[in-house]
């Protein structure tokens, strides 16, 4: 059985003095076998992919597979430092208004040894912005990856669903799923799975992902139980060149074009009638918005057939205030 062995990487120093860690936990087993990287925490709120991770850490040190594995529970933790009363936010940099998951270079096109001398400058600097400290690191740790997992959570819930390139699109089916989203070149914004598709194509070729599973804020000791289990079965795929029988039927694929947020064209308290994963056909009502301001109980129907792919958390709305995630069917 392999040994698992942990290592902290410091990210930032707080006003305080102390030093903020990201922690990874690795394990290698032969250059001669694949090398697969997972994270999760990314966004502060997305909590159950560390839990997740957390598990498949403790199978893992029951059973061994043939595979390197590099595992980052918790990517982000200054986004974990973000929380109020009810919960963590943490979506967001407060300071710079970025995306943590939109920080990452797609546009670069590097040689091992350029990549590598452009991870060292970033990480050994000391005059750039902990935003950039942090995708360096993330970047660096899973530089040699053939497999890259990223797991995020949406909305108060979600049908779990994956976001790959649409050059390889059955690469995660085996990973627990209901739709399969494909995004390609011209689509990239700077999310930490879409920097290994093109940008290392000198370097190596590359699978990656985002996984999304469970909710905002949300732990279940069951779910995450589940998803560990289901995560160790697909590792255990690759290690052994086992490939799962998926029925395509079962998860459909949409382009990333497709997928959008829904809005809401009135403000007031919301209840929904549809629940996720649910086909919602055109100008069939889906939820009920009342006003106790003009005593209205306002049917909303939709514009458009769409799959609810998420719930968002808000229930006293804006007019165009997002409310879901969709993806819109032809």
């Amino acid at each position: 059985m392999k040994k698992i062995k942990q290592k902290q990487y410091s990210l930032v120093q707080l006003p305080n003095g102390s030093i903020v860690y990201i922690t990874c936990y690795s394990y290698f087993y032969s250059k001669k076998v694949s090398t697969v990287y997972i994270q999760a925490n990314l966004h502060g709120s997305e909590i159950i992919g560390t839990s997740i991770l957390m598990k498949l850490l403790i199978l893992l040190q029951k059973k061994s597979l043939p595979l390197n594995i590099v595992v980052v529970p918790q990517a982000n933790p200054l986004a974990v430092m973000d929380y109020n009363y009810n919960g963590v936010n943490g979506r967001w940099d407060n300071c710079l208004g970025q995306n943590y998951n939109r920080i990452f270079s797609t546009n670069i096109i590097n040689s091992v040894n350029e990549e590598k001398n452009r991870l060292k400058e970033i990480l050994f600097s000391n005059i750039v912005d902990s935003n950039t400290r942090l995708s360096g690191w993330l970047q660096y740790l899973s530089f040699n990856a053939d497999y890259v997992i990223d797991i995020h959570a949406t909305g108060v819930s979600s049908i779990p669903h994956v976001f790959t390139d649409v050059c390889n699109p059955d690469t995660f089916f085996p990973l627990e799923s209901k739709v399969i989203i494909l995004w390609d070149k011209k689509d990239m914004y700077g999310a930490f799975d879409e920097s290994h598709v093109f940008k290392h194509q000198k370097i190596k070729k590359t699978y990656a992902c985002t996984w999304e599973v469970g909710a905002q804020n949300y732990l279940s000791d069951k779910l995450s139980n589940s998803l560990a289990y289901n995560l160790y079965q697909y590792l255990n795929g690759i290690g052994n060149n086992v490939v799962s029988k998926v029925d395509d039927n079962k998860k459909p694929k949409f382009l990333i074009s497709k997928c959008t947020h829904y809005s809401s064209p009135y403000a007031g308290y919301i209840s929904w009638i549809k629940k996720i994963g649910d086909i919602i056909k055109k100008n069939e009502p889906y939820a009920y918005i009342e006003q106790p301001w003009s005593g209205k109980k306002i049917q909303l129907k939709a514009e458009y057939s769409f799959m609810l792919i998420g719930i968002y958390g808000l229930k006293v709305i804006q007019s165009s205030q997002k409310i879901a995630s969709i993806v819109k069917i032809d």
